[in-house]
């Protein structure tokens, strides 16, 4: 229960406001307070009472309460039948944030009545979406859908683009801890559509985390990554703590599984500091579930163990089962790696009851294998046979087929505890055929078969192994009790000894004859795994570099290397998503692929490394991973060719692309991160500020910092661009790259 679980943890803690929001744009809070404070009692001083609510709910708690309560008892003294919806719904979402569902729900209920008794259908659709952000915290997943339905039909009739956003984001969530990612990915998609049509950033910065959310669970952190900042930085421009703070708990796994577990704690503490101070104890329970598994990875299980009880204790506390489960099975895997079997085995047992019971079929399959796994340690593997035999069924009913090969390995090792040797080689191979089914076409589901051939060719040959010693030893025995035979045979029959050595003779040339086919097969079999291992190197060589590919060959445990110095050039396609929304994926991957592959023949025609591209954006790296004098020249001269290459694409296929380049020279880490699906990537302040300057810079020009501009000055032309504000670094002196010295024109 390392990285992994931590991943798996981090995606199943959707925001725990749901998508929520404060408002599309935010009101005068002093003008409103101004109206609030009125000295005579008006319908307009109820709905200010009720906005002034709405734009407490993420900083204070308890003032937004108080403000909604007043407006409350004004709108029923006055009759007012929107203010009391309106304040009816503030009050309700507080506690919703609070973890107090039931006393959200009948509140929440009571004002979609009313938004539908006055015919304000736009504020229905909002309350709508509410109820049903609160049924999926309930785990009422046919109830919530309907209501997202029910919002969505709303938002139509009443033109409320945003609205329709809401519930479509909403429908991602519960289609995501449904298991159903493709489904949920189109809903987010479909509600930053309607986000953006809106013209609701508020809406758009949720969605864009959730979706982050779904496509880490789905299995790709690198565009998860890439979104959680997305939506952190938009989160702090719109003054937003409790979802900032949850992009800062999404951030932090992925930290941990480049190897940064110190910077990634530092993220979890900072999101639960925010959530405790307003007051949100979904949010600061499933930030405890997170910081418990880091703890867990970083070795202090104890220490782990006592966070996963806090969050227990909290989930239990308000009711939260789907939560409550999850942290018992953590609790569980802890004390089994603390070899408390007995409450090892208590908490798992407790979290699948809860799973089962709350319509959760991958969480109680999980904890299933984990129960069995436990029963394993534990010397009890009798059992545990049956308990992970249920879990394959379940595993292949539910057709997940990475569940499924972890629960025909585990069921091996049981087997293969209790003495069932074939029935284990049987369990073994077929988890080596699930492995094979998890391949795909995406370089990252290469690099996995890459990694599920390792695994695979050592488990095959550990049965080719087991299986042929079984065979010689067999052999060797039917030798010696023929040789026996013979012996007895010869004492008996002295006056045969002819025949006997005759009859020896023939034995000894049947028994030789026998061990060279065994030798033949054993080679055939040898020279079999020698070339599965090269088609696996070829491919590892085709996605490393091939010093650091050797070193993983080498099972080298941790690749972090510092270089000194390094150059790191940032290649950004400018409106590119604009030009992709005017052309089918077919033609923009293929355009894509024909200009990215141009641009790796002129990144190995001056040998230098590609470390990888980032949708549209395209990074390599000069001096890593061996060093070499000239890095920063190198890089500039790739940056020129890239300039050049762009105008004869263009000029190919009739588009007008233009590109924006960034170079920094500076120390720089660099490795392998991940446990399962390996990238070889570069991290520190040099990566940071070539970044800085690509999107600091113009179309069509390379922005070079002064470091470039130091060692290049005399070989290369540059002009100054002066000192420029760059977010994260202050202010700066750069200038653009625009050719060598003595070549004629500008770049």
């Amino acid at each position: 229960m390392r990285a992994a679980a931590f991943v798996a943890l981090v995606v199943a803690a959707v925001l725990a406001a749901g998508t929520l929001r404060a408002q599309e744009s935010p009101p005068d809070a002093a003008a409103l307070e101004r109206v609030a404070r009125s000295p005579r009692d008006s319908a307009a001083k109820a709905d200010a009472l009720a906005e002034l609510a709405k734009l407490h709910w993420q900083t204070d708690a308890d003032a937004s309460l108080r403000y909604a309560r007043e407006g409350l008892a004004l709108s029923e003294r006055l009759g007012h039948d929107r203010g009391r919806a309106a304040n009816l719904n503030a009050i309700g979402i507080v506690h919703y944030l609070r973890g107090e569902y039931d006393a959200a729900k009948p509140l929440l209920l009571d004002a979609l009545a009313l938004h539908e008794k006055t015919g304000n259908t736009r504020s229905a659709g909002r309350v709508a979406a509410n109820v049903a952000h609160l049924a999926s915290a309930l785990s009422g997943h046919d109830e919530a859908r309907r209501y997202y339905e029910r919002a969505a039909a709303l938002g139509r009739e009443a033109g409320d683009d945003a609205g329709i956003a809401t519930a479509k984001d909403g429908l991602g969530n519960l289609l995501q801890v449904q298991g159903r990612y493709r489904e949920a990915i189109a809903a987010f998609e479909e509600s930053l559509s309607w986000a953006e049509r809106a013209g609701d950033e508020q809406s758009r910065a949720i969605t864009i985390n959730n979706l982050a959310n779904c496509r880490l669970e789905a299995g790709d952190p690198q565009a998860a990554m890439a979104g959680y900042l997305d939506a952190a930085e938009r989160f702090e421009k719109l003054n937003l703590p409790l979802y900032q703070a949850q992009a800062y708990a999404n951030v932090a796994p992925i930290l941990v599984s480049q190897g940064m577990s110190a910077r990634g704690r530092v993220y979890l503490e900072r999101a639960l500091a925010i959530q405790r101070k307003s007051g949100n104890r979904p949010a600061e329970g499933t930030t405890l579930l997170n910081l418990g598994v880091l703890l867990n990875d970083a070795g202090a299980t104890a220490e782990s163990a006592a966070t996963y009880e806090a969050a227990r204790a909290l989930f239990h506390e308000i009711g939260d089962r789907k939560f409550e489960a999850m942290a018992l099975h953590n609790l569980g895997r802890s004390h089994a790696e603390l070899r408390d079997f007995g409450r090892a085995t208590k908490y798992l047992e407790q979290a699948l009851a809860i799973r089962e019971a709350v319509d959760d079929p991958r969480g109680a399959l999980s904890s299933r294998l984990g129960l069995g796994q436990t029963l394993t340690d534990s010397g009890r593997a009798s059992a545990a046979i049956p308990v992970l035999a249920a879990g394959l069924d379940e595993a292949r009913r539910l057709e997940v087929a990475e569940l499924e090969a972890e629960a025909e390995l585990r069921l091996s090792g049981a087997l293969r505890a209790v003495g069932r040797l074939a029935d284990a080689i049987e369990h073994m191979t077929s988890y080596i055929a699930v492995r094979d089914r998890l391949l795909s076409a995406s370089s990252q589901a290469k690099i996995a078969e890459m990694q599920a051939r390792f695994e695979s060719e050592r488990s095959e040959r550990e049965i080719r192994v087991l299986q042929q010693d079984k065979e010689i030893q067999s052999l060797q025995l039917w030798r010696q009790e023929i040789l026996r035979n013979v012996l007895v045979a010869s004492i008996v029959l002295l006056g045969a000894l002819a025949a006997v050595v005759a009859s020896r003779y023939r034995l000894k040339i049947r028994s030789e004859a026998a061990l060279q086919e065994k030798n033949r097969e054993i080679e055939h079999a040898r020279a079999q795994i020698e070339i599965e291992r090269d088609k696996s190197e070829r491919l590892l060589l085709n996605v490393l570099p091939p010093s650091i590919a050797g070193r993983l060959k080498d099972r080298d445990a941790t690749i972090a290397d510092h270089h000194p110095e390094a150059t790191v050039l940032f290649a950004d396609l400018v409106d590119f998503t604009r030009l992709s929304q005017s052309m089918d994926a077919d033609t923009l991957v293929r355009l894509l692929n024909d200009l990215f592959t141009r641009f790796d023949a002129l990144t190995d025609a001056r040998g230098l490394e590609k470390i990888k591209t980032i949708g549209d954006c395209y990074m390599a790296v000069g001096g890593v991973p061996q060093a070499r004098a000239d890095h920063c020249e190198a890089v500039a001269g790739l940056a020129l060719d890239f300039v050049e290459e762009i105008s004869r694409f263009n000029a190919g296929h009739a588009t007008s692309l233009r590109l924006r380049l960034g170079m920094h020279t500076g120390e720089v880490v660099a490795g392998v991160i991940g446990r399962r699906k390996f990238i070889y990537d570069l991290w520190g302040d040099a990566v940071n500020t070539a970044s800085r300057m690509e999107s600091h810079g113009e179309p069509g020009r390379i922005h070079v910092s002064a470091a470039v501009f130091e060692r290049l000055a005399g070989k290369f032309r540059f002009e100054p661009r002066g000192e420029i504000a760059v977010k994260g670094k202050g202010p700066m002196r750069t200038w653009f790259l625009v050719g060598r010295v003595g070549q004629p024109g500008a770049a």
